[in-house]
């Protein structure tokens, strides 16, 4: 079983205007077992960074709204629909932020 990490260093946010978004602002590096999911191609200096930038808000409010599914759901035998990945991938807690595309589910136990 893989376990997942979410690692927060808070950051100052120049020019973020949202006072909800300007102080939850952080640098976010989530790692499945032992593999970072969160490494970015950095366009400026050619190199990669392990974590993203932005409001940790948006991704507060996803785990709120549905860790119960997280928790309780497994994925779909066939192709999951909309209503389950709004449920379970973290693309859809972005809000024009950085997340990677990872889907979060329940294993099946026997």
């Amino acid at each position: 079983m893989h376990g997942i990490k979410f690692r927060v260093e808070w950051d100052e946010a120049p020019g973020v205007t949202h006072p909800v978004l300007a102080r939850t602002w952080a640098r976010l590096e989530l790692a499945v077992g032992d593999s970072v999911v969160t490494t970015v191609l950095d366009s400026r200096t050619g190199g990669t960074r392990t974590g993203v930038y932005g409001p940790m808000f948006v991704l507060a409010e996803w785990i709120v709204r549905n860790y119960w599914f997280v928790l309780s759901e497994c994925a779909p035998a066939f192709r999951a629909h909309p209503a389950w990945l709004r449920r379970h991938s973290l693309v859809t807690a972005r809000e024009g932020t950085s997340l990677p595309d990872l889907q979060l589910f329940a294993m099946m136990t026997t």
